[in-house]
């Protein structure tokens, strides 16, 4: 099974934008702290990118013959992508650390609202 079959992208693009403006609104006019902020943003949406990829690696039907080393790589992938991302806010922004937590716990919000169900 496919990313796009499982995932409605313009519903997951479009709530990645209203986060993203809701950064821009409480970063008071600091450009720095709207541009760190904009990092976890993006280091978060490619960290739960890769765990999608990785759970459909690891529940493919078909035999693949690397799937536990495909898989670990997308779990490795992804930790080392959101770790960046929240060091890099630690390291130039630590007083946003805090609502960098809350960007991230609103994009799995939005992550969970864009997955599309399956029909059985």
């Amino acid at each position: 099974m496919e990313l796009k079959n499982k995932l409605n992208f313009l519903q997951y693009f479009l709530g990645s934008i209203s986060i993203l403006g809701v950064i821009f609104y409480f970063s008071s006019n600091n450009v720095l702290d709207f541009k760190y902020q904009s990092v976890v943003l993006v280091c978060a949406m490619f960290n739960q990118i890769m765990l999608l990829k990785g759970v459909l690696v690891i529940l493919n039907p078909e035999p693949v013959k690397w799937r536990g080393a495909l898989a670990m790589l997308y779990i490795f992938g992804k930790t080392i992508i959101l770790g960046t991302g929240f060091y890099f806010i630690i390291k130039y922004a630590p007083h946003k650390t805090l609502n960098s937590v809350f960007i991230y716990i609103f994009q799995l919000i939005n992550l969970a609202l864009s997955i599309k169900k399956s029909s059985v």
